[in-house]
């Protein structure tokens, strides 16, 4: 028997070592560096108003687009949009206004030229037909089937480049806007957005209800959240954040072990870098798929993290995965990236030795299990990181580890073990932000 497997485990070993050789041999900086695209004008804010058919996995949507030019003489604007197929776009008064959808790209055209300061608002209304089911990883809307691990749900996929595929809008970090999203799902469901909730509406006669959410402080569309499903919710205990859980009702004995640092874990962190947590609430919610995304208050993880008393004693999520989407609320979703070019400044903050406490914390409970990141090398005065990191659409950056420790490291570096990047976080919160913007704050201290 032995013998018979001896092959088996030499072709195994053999197959790993050449994709092995394939992966090295991939030249990161061969890809195009990612910059901010040219742009004409400034989205202000968009209103998203989604019904939802699940049996037949369809939506049909409008979003009512605000705007603000940036040269005189508009006249037409340019949108991302995939996925779906526009049926219309109009003024607030009605007026049908002339468009063209192709490659990806919707181009509308204006009744007049608008000029510098003035504001413009219009409507699109699309649709999008036989999706399909599939398993929570296409980017915009998902209609997930159910699973003996999860119900059927609806998660729609923003990062990184997934919000046009579910609205049309200005698809780039560098574009912050205010959001609502109004969205109808089976009255079974609940939905879960960013910002506040506003309203919930009964749609007698459909067996529909329809959520009103209100993201009031802008954000980039990457982080723009939707997730519908017959969830349970249950609220931490009251603080000066609100913090809520969403899980599937077979976790509901377990659900709270994986999530009750979190209140201490957001109080720490706005302690550390001395900025209140800058958003209206906190929600986690467990999806299917891998890891995690820090959609604004609205952070999705995979459902994996749900474990039992017996498994917290070797494993505990709140050491790394719930403190880096937290993290990311500071850096990445108040001060963002301004192209993907310079995301390694959301991924540094998210992985860094500012959170070590909580890190430590855990390993210590954990059996002596270090933070992640713990032993990176850092020459003073050298960046630990790349500060032009070159991706392409589907590898964002080359190393998010490896970047982990890097600027906030530099930072503590410069200002002391005490110091914290708060006077910095205040002058960028809600705005853009380079890797040139950093190195400039850290050389004048």
């Amino acid at each position: 028997m032995k013998r018979k497997a001896l092959p088996l485990v030499l072709a195994a070993i053999l197959a790993f070592c050449a994709a092995a050789s394939f992966a090295q041999k991939i030249d990161v900086y061969s890809r195009p560096l990612q910059t901010e695209p040219s742009r004409d004008y400034q989205a202000l804010h968009y209103r998203i108003a989604l019904d939802f058919d699940v049996a037949k996995t369809s939506f049909t949507g409008e979003n009512t687009i605000t705007l603000a030019p940036f040269r005189e003489g508009l006249t037409s604007i340019g949108l991302d949009a995939e996925t779906f197929s526009v049926t219309g776009v109009r003024l607030a008064d009605g007026t049908p206004l002339a468009f063209k959808q192709a490659a990806g790209r919707l181009t509308v055209e204006l009744p007049k030229p608008y000029p510098i300061g003035a504001k413009v608002s219009f409507t699109v209304a699309y649709r999008a037909a036989g999706l399909g089911a599939s398993g929570d990883r296409k980017k915009g809307i998902n209609f997930v089937e159910a699973t003996p691990a999860n119900p059927a749900l609806i998660v729609a996929r923003s990062f990184p480049d997934g919000a046009r595929h579910w609205f049309p809008c200005y698809d780039h970090p560098n574009g912050k806007v205010t959001q609502e999203i109004l969205a109808t799902v089976p009255r079974e469901y609940r939905v879960l957005s960013n910002g506040r909730l506003l309203a919930v509406t009964e749609n007698p006669g459909r067996g529909t209800k329809t959520y009103h959410w209100s993201q009031d402080k802008p954000h980039a569309t990457y982080l723009s959240a939707l997730i519908a499903g017959p969830y349970v919710v249950t609220e931490a205990a009251p603080g000066p954040v609100p913090i809520a859980y969403w899980y599937y009702e077979k976790d509901a004995k377990d659900a709270p072990i994986a999530f009750k640092k979190t209140p201490d874990i957001i109080a720490f962190l706005g302690k550390t870098y001395g900025y209140d947590y800058p958003w209206d609430k906190y929600d986690q919610v467990i999806v299917p798929g891998g890891g995690g995304t820090e959609t604004t208050s609205a952070t999705m993880l995979t459902q994996t993290v749900i474990h039992d008393a017996k498994a917290e004693k070797d494993f505990s999520i709140d050491r790394w995965l719930v403190t880096h989407e937290a993290a990311h609320h500071w850096w990445g979703d108040l001060v963002t990236c301004r192209d993907w070019g310079h995301t390694w400044i959301n991924e540094s903050f998210g992985t860094s030795r500012i959170s070590r406490p909580v890190q430590w914390a855990a390993a210590r409970r954990d059996g002596g299990c270090r933070p992640r990141n713990q032993d990176l090398p850092l020459v003073p005065g050298q960046a630990p990181c790349d500060l032009s990191v070159r991706a392409d659409r589907r590898t964002l950056y080359r190393d998010r580890g490896r970047a982990g420790a890097g600027p906030d490291r530099l930072l503590v570096l410069r200002k002391g073990q005490e110091g914290r990047p708060d006077r910095f976080q205040e002058d960028a919160g809600h705005h853009r932000l380079s890797g040139e913007d950093l190195r400039l704050r850290i050389s004048l201290g």
